[in-house]
């Protein structure tokens, strides 16, 4: 980096491992990346932080995040449109209904797997969200090798 020019430095591709570009409404990336995997995961988090360093995580690792949503309201319409293979759902949402809730009126239409996160481990809550036999529950702060394993299991059975 230091021993090249300026304009030389605008030519090269970014010093990091991935960027994605928009073009004409269609995801393209950029040397080095590539969606191998292309399996869809729609995602359900609240904190906009978490969301984008989730939906970032998962680009990286090569699947299609086909939406982050911070309320369960709709659910149902989108996952009929979206169609995921996966759904995240973080428990705590913005709005009246939680994401156990979100996840049921799904579960009742749709045979997904869902991994559940929450920062809110109380027992009556994990109970909930284990009656709906979840793919995997994961206590936040999440390290996204740990939600990789469980997105991996998910995907090998």
């Amino acid at each position: 980096w230091e021993s090249t020019s300026f304009k030389e430095r605008w030519s090269l591709p970014p010093p990091r491992a991935f960027a994605v570009v928009w073009s004409s409404g269609r995801r393209s990336t950029k040397p080095g990346f590539k969606m191998e995997k292309g399996r869809r995961i729609l995602c359900f988090e609240d904190e906009a932080i978490i969301a984008l360093g989730l939906k970032m995580d998962l680009l990286m690792a090569g699947y299609h995040v086909c939406g982050i949503l911070a309320t369960a309201r709709d659910a149902l319409e989108i996952v009929k449109r979206e169609r995921p293979d996966l759904i995240i759902m973080d428990i705590q949402l913005v709005g009246h209904e939680d994401g156990i809730e979100a996840a049921k009126e799904i579960l009742e239409v749709f045979p997904l797997p869902i991994i559940f996160m929450t920062g809110y481990p109380d027992r009556e809550v994990m109970e909930r969200a284990e009656r709906l036999h979840p793919a995997a529950i994961l206590l936040k702060p999440t390290y996204f090798p740990a939600l990789l394993d469980a997105i991996e299991k998910v995907f090998s059975s």
